[in-house]
């Protein structure tokens, strides 16, 4: 078969099965909280940390035919809607993500669906780990991919 895309189909289907095979019990483990909470019916918070991120948080809730116990935590400061150059520096704000996790009040025990397509802007690695505490197992690996982004990113300052 001729590859018409100049290599990025074979290069998506790579990389899609690199996230089969590496992610797939995390995958699980994800479905399996969710779906939990769901027969439980329990919320599930959803959090994007910052600019296109955000999206997903949007297609998730108040869908026509889609679930009904999605809560959205969603800052507006941090969307796409909040031009490009605020959000940004939003994204970066030391504490942001914490201050929004605080208004969400997650208990222990409730799931909360945590992304970022990069990882490594404040507001996602605060909101994380304000996310663990008091979560007990759960939250260890939140606190561990947390602290290793954060461990990649200098400190960001609140803007003044």
């Amino acid at each position: 078969m001729t590859d018409h895309s100049n290599g990025y189909l074979p290069k998506v289907f790579e990389l899609l099965e690199r996230v089969e095979t590496e992610q797939y019990a995390n995958l699980q483990a994800a479905a399996r909280l969710m779906a939990d909470a769901i027969q439980k019916d329990q919320l599930i918070h959803v959090y994007g940390g910052g600019g296109h991120t955000t999206l997903p948080v949007g297609e998730m809730f108040f869908r026509a035919g889609g679930l009904c116990n999605i809560d959205p935590c969603m800052e507006t400061g941090l969307s796409v809607f909040n031009q490009a150059q605020k959000y940004l520096a939003l994204e970066r704000c030391e504490n942001y993500g914490r201050a929004i996790m605080s208004y969400y009040d997650i208990q222990p025990g409730e799931v909360l669906l945590l992304y970022h397509n990069i990882g490594t802007n404040a507001a996602t690695i605060d909101a994380a780990l304000a996310a663990k505490e008091g979560r007990g197992d759960r939250g260890d690996l939140v606190r561990r991919m947390a602290e290793g982004a954060a461990r990649r990113l200098p400190a960001a300052p609140l803007v003044g």
